[in-house]
């Protein structure tokens, strides 16, 4: 019975030790790299920003109609859902366009950056 626990604490000392080594030599790692969170675009936030503090105004209706015309999946209820608020956008999007959730994004980006270049221009003018 006493050989038995030294070579069940023995064994138990060689894995944490093994444990310790492996999680610190990146050859080892199971993953890749660091785990990364996702940093949403300044555009998207940006957007949120104006969805939440002006949902009527032209801007957030321009965008719902864009969204809708481009994104036909998007049901009314999914826009008054959202409401600005970045995390049911993204569940939405997740949602409805798994698969092709980077490419809206995208388009969401670009959309705002055309956008916003578009209000300057007209703002320079007037």
């Amino acid at each position: 019975m006493r050989d038995y626990d030294f070579f069940r604490i023995v064994g138990a000392t060689i894995l944490a030790a093994g444990v310790a080594v492996m999680s610190n030599d990146p050859s080892f790692r199971i993953l890749p790299g660091p785990i990364q969170t996702s940093v949403p675009d300044p555009s998207y936030q940006q957007l949120m920003q104006i969805l939440k503090t002006d949902p009527l105004g032209d801007k957030a209706r321009q965008f719902k109609g864009d969204l809708k015309r481009r994104w036909a999946n998007f049901t009314d209820e999914d826009l008054s859902e959202i409401d600005g608020n970045l995390d049911r956008f993204q569940e939405k999007v997740r949602e409805r366009y798994g698969d092709r959730k980077d490419e809206l994004k995208q388009w969401v980006v670009d959309w705002f950056d055309k956008s916003m270049t578009i209000s300057d221009s007209a703002l320079s003018q007037g």
